[in-house]
């Protein structure tokens, strides 16, 4: 029973394509078939990810333009969610780390994946793409490069806590 979806990160432009899509635009009664006839293809798996991901030309940590222009260039709500989103990852990164230590790849997967689709609804795609091998390497409980990538994962977090620093947010 489901006629649509959008995969994450989701995008306010992505969700408004949608509920345009979908919605009765005049009075005239639409059926289900003339609405799936008529239907775009608004997001495809990772189309959203890829977007983001050739969104800069540069090498910063996260493309914070793309992402105020997701919280409707409200700056006082971005920055308010991206410090809560560093707190959070700095108490995770604790949890990684013991994770790995403890061998628990549950936990290991279940932080990452939130850490994921957090930092790539802020536009942090490098950091989500990190976090994404850690969900998978505890997916699969094949943790033998744990220590390596969550040196990496602390590396690129590390870029984004300075990147936004240095710009005050």
């Amino acid at each position: 029973g489901m006629d649509d979806y959008l995969s994450k990160p989701l995008l306010r432009k992505d969700l408004l394509a949608m509920v345009n899509n979908w919605t009765l635009k005049d009075t005239e009664y639409k059926t289900l078939d003339n609405i799936s006839n008529n239907k775009k293809i608004i997001n495809q798996p990772d189309q959203s990810w890829a977007d983001q991901s050739q969104a800069s030309d540069t090498d910063e940590p996260m493309n914070y333009n793309k992402a105020l222009e997701e919280f409707m260039g409200k700056q006082d709500l971005l920055k308010k969610v991206l410090n809560t989103f560093l707190i959070s990852v700095q108490d995770q990164i604790k949890i990684l780390q013991k994770a790995i230590i403890d061998k628990d790849s549950e936990v290991i997967k279940k932080q990452a994946h939130t850490i994921k689709g957090g930092a790539a609804n802020l536009t942090a795609i490098k950091l989500s793409e990190i976090a994404f091998e850690l969900e998978k390497m505890g997916t699969s409980k094949e943790l033998k490069d744990a220590d390596n990538l969550i040196n990496k994962f602390e590396k690129e977090f590390s870029r984004l806590a300075l990147y936004l620093e240095d710009r005050q947010i």
